[in-house]
């Protein structure tokens, strides 16, 4: 029995200027986001980054939501959630999905990856009849808008795709996720980590970075990772057709390319229009590759991220 994706979707909040709660007026808010707007274009890859202010206590989440056995699968639609145990039930309600399995998957930016792994899971081994797996982000909540290192880099977003089983043949033709690789360190937690959390210090924390170093294992990691996924599917590197990178920042997209020697035009690459939004990243550019008309129905795609943890891993799947 093989699993396919078989609907897209994604959302890139507006950008909404609101100061409210931190201590700036309005027109504070809107001078220095010019400033950090004029940092950010100034990046490899960034041509538009639209930034964000606003109040108030959110987190990165992502998610996997199940129906059970029997049950039908609901349209797709999210946007960022604010930190609440009812998020996951909220957005079921919105869909009119019946009773069925919901809980978070915590790996940050490879958190999609993760959630792809656990949801064809649940599907192979009959516990879910349809799944969809969500990544939304607001990480511009968690930025120290002081350090122009990490601010300028992040953005919000959400996408989601619907998971259900399909038969097949047991060969590399069939639709679905034919192979996946997980990775973490939790010796490289230092190198990206987020300075606070409900359970360890109260408050909701600043991201952090040590960027060149994140750099460096990201290129050879994912690098291995991608590899792994290609050997766990049967298939060679060069058999890929659309490689949908978790979209950090343009040097780790170049540079894992040059490194597996992936043809630049078969990379799909977002960051440009809406910076690195973590688990959400891969599904909007997968959304976006549909929408253009890139993408299409029987490729063979490799998707993968690297997150902190360090967490990182790759799949590779037949639209």
């Amino acid at each position: 029995m093989q699993r396919h994706i078989v609907q897209t979707d994604s959302v890139h909040p507006a950008a909404a200027p609101n100061a409210a709660g931190q201590g700036q007026s309005l027109q504070a808010a809107q001078d220095f986001g010019r400033v950090i707007e004029e940092d950010a274009i100034h990046q490899p890859g960034f041509e538009r980054r639209p930034v964000q202010f606003a109040a108030g206590f959110d987190h990165e989440r992502k998610v996997a939501v199940f129906a059970q056995p029997g049950d039908q699968g609901g349209e797709i639609g999210t946007s960022p959630r604010p930190v609440e145990n009812q998020h996951l039930d909220a957005a079921g309600r919105k869909l009119g999905a019946p009773v069925g399995i919901a809980f978070d998957v915590q790996a940050v930016c490879s958190g999609f990856v993760y959630a792809l792994a656990v949801a064809d899971n649940f599907i192979v081994r009959g516990q879910a009849k349809c799944a969809l797996v969500i990544g939304a982000e607001t990480m511009t909540r968690l930025m120290d808008w002081t350090d122009r290192g990490t601010c300028i880099l992040f953005g919000d977003g959400a996408g989601a795709v619907v998971l259900e089983p399909g038969e097949g043949q047991g060969t590399v033709a069939d639709r679905g996720i034919l192979g996946m690789a997980l990775r973490a360190d939790g010796t490289k937690q230092d190198l990206l980590y987020v300075d606070g959390g409900p359970s360890t210090t109260g408050t909701v924390g600043k991201l952090r970075m040590l960027g060149n170093q994140v750099f460096r294992h990201a290129v050879v990691n994912i690098s291995e990772a991608m590899v792994a996924a290609a050997k766990s599917a049967g298939v060679a590197m060069g058999d890929i057709d659309w490689f949908i990178p978790h979209q950090a920042n343009q040097r780790i997209l170049e540079g894992v390319a040059r490194r597996l020697g992936i043809d630049e035009q078969r990379v799909i690459a977002t960051v440009a229009e809406h910076a690195n939004t973590s688990a959400a990243s891969i599904p909007l550019a997968m959304a976006q590759g549909i929408a253009d008309g890139r993408i299409k129905p029987g490729q063979l795609l490799l998707m993968e991220a690297m997150g902190g943890g360090l967490t990182w891993g790759a799949v590779v799947l037949r639209l």
